[in-house]
C-alpha cells in the first residue's frame, strides 16, 4: 500500500475508535476523496461544481481545553494539563501512550502523570499501584473486556491522601492484602462507575475496599464474591467515609468480623436502588453501622444474608442491617430470607435519645428470626421511632420475640403481599408484586412517596420514586 494510503487507514482506524473527531488521532494529509489538490475542488458525488453543495466538510470539532482532544477521549476537556495516555497488553516497552504506540502496562502510564489513562481491552496482571493526584482510569472496550488482575498477590491500587482514584468500565479482581484487598485510600476519594470487584481478600478490614475519612461513590457496579477473613468487612469498611451506592450489586461477600458486605463507623451514608444477597458476618449480615451518623437506605433488595456468631456468644443481631448510635431510615426496600439468632431483617440500638429510625414503605417476608429489633432506648410509638406503611408476612416472629400486631401503627400490613415468584433461595425469585396483590398502593400516600406512574406507592423495593431497576 502507498503511503499515502496507509497514512490514510491509520487515520480512519484510529477515528472509528475513538470518534469522529480527529483529534487525538494521526495527522491525515489527504483530503477526504483522495486527490491531491490542495484547493479540495472535487466534492464525493464527482461533480465540478465550485459550491460544495455535497462536500463532506464536518462540523467543527470541540476542544474546551485546547490540548488536541475531544471530549469523548479526553478526561477532563476542561483541564489541558490532564491528557489521555494509553495501555496495551501488546505494548511496547518504548511506547510513548499514544493511541498507536501505547505503554504496556498501567505502572508506566501512570508514572506519566497525565491524569488519564485508557486501557485498550485484555488482562492486565498488575499490583502494587500507587495513585498520587486526580487520575481516570477507563477501559476503552468496556468492563467485561478489560481486568486488572491482582493475582492474589498483592492489593491493586492504594490510594495516596490528597488523591482521587476515578474507575469506569474496569474489572479489578484478585487483589490481596492485610487492610483493602483491592482498593485502600486514607484521607482521598474514590469514584467507581460501572466496575466489577470481585475475589479480593483482607487478612483483617475490607475484603474489597478500605478507606478512611476518604467519601466514596459507586454506581452502577457488581462487588462480588471477597472476604475479610479475620475482620469487618468483606466489601467495603468504611470509617468517616460517607458513601454514595446507586445501582450496585453487592454479593457473597463474607466477614470474620461485622457486617459482611458493610462495615460503617460514623458518617453520613446514602444506598440506593441496589441489591444485597448472600452474605455472611457475625452481627449486620449485609450492613453493619454504628457511631455518630446517618444511614439511608431506599428501593433496594436484601435477600439470604445472615448473621451468626453462635462460636462466640450466640446472640447475633441484624441478618439484614444491624445499626447501633446511628440514625437510620429505610424506605421502600424488600427483606425476604434474611436470618439471625435474633433479629433477621433491621436491628436497630441506640442509647441516644436524638438517634432516629424510620421504616416506612417495605416489606418484610419469611425472615428466620424477628422481622426488627429495638434495644437501647427506642420502643415503638415512641417520637424517634416511625414504623409506617410496612409489610409482615411469614417471618418467625415480628419484633423483639413477640409476634403481636396490635403494637403497630394500622398503617402496617400482615397479608401475604403475594409476589411473582417465591420459592426460598434461588434464582428463580421475582419479588415484583403480582397482580392483586395487597400491597400495591398500600405505602404512604404522601406524594413524596408516590411511584413513578404518579400513583401511591407500593411497598417494597418496586415501588416508591427510586424503584430497584428492572
Amino acid at each position: 500500500m502507498h503511503d499515502r494510503g496507509m497514512r490514510r487507514l491509520t487515520w480512519l482506524l484510529c477515528v472509528a475508535l475513538l470518534g469522529s473527531s480527529p483529534l487525538g488521532c494521526p495527522s491525515d494529509d489527504d483530503d477526504v476523496t483522495g486527490d491531491d489538490d490542495s484547493a479540495g475542488d472535487d466534492d464525493t458525488t464527482g461533480d465540478d461544481d465550485s459550491t460544495g453543495d455535497d462536500d463532506t466538510t464536518e462540523d467543527p470539532v470541540v476542544d474546551n481545553d485546547g490540548d488536541g482532544f475531544e471530549p469523548d477521549v479526553d478526561c477532563d476537556d476542561g483541564d489541558p494539563a490532564v491528557t489521555p495516555v494509553w495501555v496495551s497488553v501488546t505494548g511496547s516497552e518504548d511506547g510513548d501512550g499514544s493511541w498507536l504506540d501505547p505503554f504496556p502496562t498501567v505502572a508506566l502510564a501512570l508514572a506519566a502523570d497525565t491524569g488519564c489513562v485508557r486501557l485498550m481491552g485484555g488482562i492486565f496482571r498488575e499490583h502494587g499501584l500507587e495513585i498520587h493526584g486526580s487520575v481516570t482510569l477507563i477501559g476503552d472496550y468496556g468492563v467485561e473486556a478489560t481486568r486488572i488482575d491482582g493475582d492474589g498477590l498483592d492489593r491493586i491500587f492504594t490510594v495516596t491522601a490528597g488523591s482521587t482514584l476515578i474507575v469506569r468500565d474496569v474489572h479489578l479482581r484478585n487483589g490481596t492484602s492485610t487492610e483493602g484487598g483491592c482498593l485502600h485510600l486514607t484521607d482521598a476519594s474514590l469514584i467507581l462507575e460501572d466496575v466489577i470487584i470481585d475475589d479480593c481478600v483482607a487478612s483483617e478490614t475490607g475484603g474489597a475496599i478500605h478507606a478512611t475519612t476518604s467519601p466514596v461513590v459507586l454506581s452502577d457496579s457488581t462487588i462480588k464474591n471477597c472476604d475479610a477473613t479475620n475482620g469487618d468487612a468483606g466489601g467495603l469498611w468504611l470509617a468517616d467515609s460517607p458513601l454514595r451506592a446507586d445501582e450496585v450489586l453487592f454479593h457473597d461477600l463474607d466477614s470474620g468480623g461485622f457486617g459482611g458486605a458493610l462495615a460503617i463507623e460514623g458518617g453520613e451514608h446514602e444506598i440506593t436502588r441496589s441489591v444485597f444477597t448472600a452474605h455472611d458476618a457475625l452481627d449486620g449480615g449485609a450492613i453493619d453501622a454504628l457511631g455518630d451518623g446517618t444511614l439511608s437506605v431506599v428501593g433496594s433488595l436484601f435477600h439470604h444474608n445472615e448473621a451468626d456468631d453462635s462460636e462466640v456468644y450466640d446472640t447475633a443481631y441484624g441478618g439484614a442491617i444491624a445499626t447501633s448510635g446511628m440514625t437510620l431510615s429505610v424506605v421502600n426496600c424488600t427483606f425476604v430470607d434474611n436470618e439471625a439468632e435474633q433479629t433477621a431483617g433491621v436491628y436497630f440500638h441506640t442509647s441516644d435519645p436524638l438517634d432516629e429510625l424510620e421504616l416506612r414503605n417495605n416489606l418484610f417476608a419469611h425472615q428466620l428470626g424477628d422481622a426488627m429489633g429495638l434495644d437501647g432506648l427506642p420502643t415503638l410509638g415512641s417520637g424517634t421511632v416511625s414504623v409506617l406503611y410496612n409489610g409482615f408476612f411469614g417471618n418467625e416472629t415480628l419484633i423483639d420475640g413477640r409476634d403481636n400486631p396490635e403494637e403497630f401503627d394500622g398503617s402496617n400490613l400482615f397479608e401475604d403481599p403475594l409476589f411473582v415468584s417465591y420459592i426460598g433461595w434461588g434464582e428463580e425469585n421475582d419479588f415484583h408484586l403480582d397482580t392483586g396483590s395487597p400491597a400495591i398502593d398500600a405505602g404512604d400516600p404522601d406524594a413524596a412517596y408516590q411511584d413513578t406512574d404518579g400513583s401511591v406507592a407500593d411497598m417494597g423495593c418496586y415501588g416508591g420514586p427510586q424503584p430497584l431497576a428492572e
